[in-house]
């Protein structure tokens, strides 16, 4: 962890945020309505206009060999299009963005990533389930597929509780950003300074080292072997010295940055446990970073932040990598 970014002196606290459009999937349900709040909250502070988008797949008649039936299709497309439209109606009668519908056919992921690639929203802000058996349906079929195949960032919130009734004001006051060491893990601070608070949010940076165990005979039955603190020593040092040089940067462009070094055998866990104890209330990463966190990648790293986060969660993939086609593997840090 050597470099600092020289992205970081284009970012200021004293601009005005702009989002000059947001994307937001709907599906239907009042479940994926609870993205608006956010999304018109940050449309509402840069002046953007909202996309609400609902992708109609074919529906498939069950029986002993499932057919399309196109009478059923028609009927579920004029349903689900007159929904799309009642909902912006609605909020057209709450608020003063700007929005518009877009209705597209097809497979749910791939037809939602590939309007987001042609069309490159400055953002996308979505309802993704969190803990449960839907989470990794939902995460691996659209948000996964936007993540690694647009290179936009997504913006996730969490569906639990009860539905929000107030549209207007969700801000993000306290940021926890995780970072690597590398520069792709840095990508995600423009869009961090971004979402936070104008003038009233601060930043915390965090990197989490994991400590090297001490595997030897002499500690056969030590359920957890002991840290190697001759190697972890240097490691937070240098840890800190990379955070406080970042941090440098964005303090001089006018924000407020703290900085945390922690040690966690589990990546993930370790953002989970800063975030909770920092009072964050946004956690912002990449999707892959090279450095003391080997992978960040949806369905590892991000992918138990995600799902384990009681507050949004925004992930990007950095432009300049190649989209991800192969499964996700386990997280390669301690784990987890």
């Amino acid at each position: 962890m050597t470099r600092t970014t020289a992205a970081l002196t284009t970012t200021t606290t004293d601009e005005t945020h702009v989002y000059t459009k947001l994307l937001v999937p709907l599906d239907g349900s009042s479940y994926s309505e609870r993205a608006l709040p956010v999304a018109l909250a940050l449309a509402r502070r840069s002046a953007a206009e909202i996309d609400l988008v609902h992708i109609h797949d074919l529906p498939m008649v069950s029986g002993p060999a499932p057919r399309y039936d196109t009478r059923f299709d028609a009927e579920m497309r004029e349903a689900m299009r007159a929904e799309l439209e009642a909902v912006a109606e609605r909020l057209r009668q709450e608020t003063d963005v700007p929005l518009r519908t877009t209705f597209l056919d097809g497979p749910v992921a791939p037809t939602l990533a590939a309007y987001a690639a042609n069309h490159l929203p400055p953002l996308i802000v979505m309802t993704t389930h969190g803990r449960g058996g839907l989470s990794r349906l939902w995460l691996g079929s659209v948000a996964d597929a936007l993540v690694r195949n647009t290179g936009v960032p997504v913006l996730l919130v969490r569906g639990e509780g009860e539905p929000p009734t107030d549209v207007a004001a969700p801000v993000f006051r306290h940021v926890l950003v995780p970072l690597d060491g590398s520069e792709r893990a840095e990508a995600v601070l423009e869009h961090a300074v971004r979402l936070g608070a104008p003038r009233a949010a601060t930043y915390t940076l965090l990197t989490v080292v994991a400590p090297r165990l001490m595997f030897a005979r002499s500690y056969p039955r030590m359920r957890t072997p002991p840290v190697d603190q001759d190697d972890l020593e240097p490691r937070l040092a240098e840890a800190q010295a990379y955070l406080d040089r970042v941090a440098g940067e964005l303090r001089r462009s006018g924000a407020t940055v703290a900085t945390r070094v922690m040690v966690n055998l589990q990546t993930a866990q370790g953002i989970l446990e800063a975030a909770a104890s920092e009072g964050a209330d946004l956690i912002a990463l990449a999707t892959r970073g090279r450095g003391a966190v080997p992978r960040l990648m949806l369905g590892s790293v991000a992918d138990k932040v995600v799902r384990g986060a009681e507050t949004p969660v925004l992930v990007i993939r950095p432009m300049d990598m190649e989209p991800e086609l192969a499964p996700p593997g386990p997280d390669e840090q301690g784990g987890g």
